[in-house]
């Protein structure tokens, strides 16, 4: 979401519906996704809602990147200088 905001600024937010990830269970006891989860340093005690929040503002920086690509030209030159959807033999 784009919205105005006061003194001329932007306002820009993103919603997640489902994040479906977790730091605890599952596929999170192996090594390489233990050495990652140790990266981000998240909380033992509301680590899957602060990993939410890293989700979003990975998300939220995409998101931020894929407009900035559009707004100056350089998202479809990016693609058709790396022949992207050309098939190779």
């Amino acid at each position: 979401r784009f919205e105005p905001a006061e003194a001329g600024a932007l306002y820009v937010s993103v919603t997640l519906s489902a994040v479906v990830a977790g730091t605890v269970g599952g596929g999170t006891k192996l090594p390489s996704q233990q050495a990652c989860l140790r990266i981000l340093d998240l909380p033992k005690a509301g680590g899957s809602r602060a990993f939410a929040e890293v989700c979003a503002a990975l998300t939220l920086a995409g998101e931020l990147s894929i407009i900035g690509a559009l707004a100056a030209g350089d998202f479809a030159r990016a693609h058709a200088s790396l022949a992207r959807g050309v098939d190779r033999i």
